[in-house]
């Protein structure tokens, strides 16, 4: 449909339609994944990633930086990837 896993992360931009069709005789599928654990780890290394994320969601120094704003885009991303493994953060 246009919009790229990494939309918010990259800073693709989403194409918007004005409609969006299917031929429900054309399967929509890909099948199975042929790798059994596919996801990604968040290399949370100060100070880029944990500072970029206290400025963007506009968190106080103190705040941790890894918070539900920060995981409901990256868990978008991971579905659009059909992720199934996530190694999280630490704090």
């Amino acid at each position: 449909m246009g919009v790229s896993p990494w939309h918010f992360w990259s800073d693709v931009p989403v194409r918007t339609q004005s409609a969006i069709s299917f031929n429900k005789s054309t399967p929509l599928s890909h099948g199975e994944p042929t790798v059994k654990y596919r996801g990604l780890f968040i290399n949370d290394e100060h100070p880029a990633l944990w500072t970029w994320a206290q400025e963007y969601f506009r968190l106080e120094a103190w705040e941790a930086a890894f918070q539900t704003d920060f995981y409901r885009p990256w868990f978008e991303m991971m579905l659009r990837l059909k992720a199934n493994y996530h190694w999280p953060a630490s704090e």
